[in-house]
């Protein structure tokens, strides 16, 4: 039996939950802080990849996809545009190609970071991934963004009740509350929850952040769920002078 037009249930979008600008200050200081362990060679990316994404307002693919000739400290300029290593070569869209302002908070970050970490390591990325060759990038933030959250105290453990020890889910996974972190979806689908079939909604929560506006978001109903949803990661911090347009 097929609906009629109007007889067809409207589809719900849900609100954008936005961090505060202090929240957003709190996830920065706990990726530049965090101590890094041998086998998380990733965190020491953290603090500038996530200054990155709040400072320009890029999406994954644009920020993790930055080559070094991309920032311009003497013209103050941050460039998004294709490289080699970009899929298909290209960004999400020929309109994506911009040149945005470096703000001084971010320079300064960028600047102790490839005077220190970034300083000897080969290939043309900004952001280079620490387990694959160089000039290959990042492709999975979703542990870095995790380890972070927790040292921010967005995420906490589900403590189990008789061991007192952290619980597991169904499928072994650890279990958290709170807030997750996560680059901006392009769907306003609600995050999956625990248990829930992947589909198409646990899809989107991998897919490249919406460019425009303020990008760092925040789940606040309950439980996080055990992978994917929570705070999409990608641009300015609304209301406040983080380079507000």
């Amino acid at each position: 039996m097929m609906l009629e037009r109007d007889e067809r249930p409207a589809s719900v979008r849900v609100r954008t939950p936005w961090l505060e600008v202090p929240e957003a200050a709190r996830l920065l200081w706990a990726a530049e802080t965090y101590p890094a362990k041998p086998h998380e060679p990733e965190m020491h990316l953290a603090h500038p990849i996530l200054a990155t994404f709040l400072l320009t307002g890029g999406r994954a693919k644009e920020v993790l996809g930055l080559a070094l000739s991309d920032v311009s400290f003497e013209a103050e300029t941050v460039a998004f545009r294709p490289h080699p290593w970009h899929r298909g070569g290209r960004l999400k869209t020929e309109g994506a190609e911009r040149v945005l302002p470096l703000w001084p908070q971010l320079r300064e970050i960028l600047e102790a970071y490839l005077d220190g970490y970034r300083l000897d390591r080969p290939g043309e990325l900004l952001f280079p991934s620490p387990h694959l060759r160089a000039d290959r990038p990042i492709t999975d933030l979703r542990d870095m963004l995790d380890r972070v959250a927790v040292r921010a105290g967005f995420l906490k453990p589900v403590l189990d009740e008789r061991t007192g020890k952290q619980a597991r889910g169904a499928n072994g996974r650890l279990l958290w509350t709170g807030q997750r972190i996560r680059t901006r979806p392009t769907t306003n689908a609600r995050p999956r929850r625990a248990g829930e079939p992947r589909g198409d909604r646990g899809r989107a929560r991998a897919r490249e952040p919406r460019h425009g506006g303020a990008g760092v978001q925040a789940d606040r109903q309950g439980p996080a769920p055990e992978r994917g949803g929570g705070v999409p990661v990608g641009a300015v911090v609304r209301g406040a002078g983080w380079g507000a347009a």
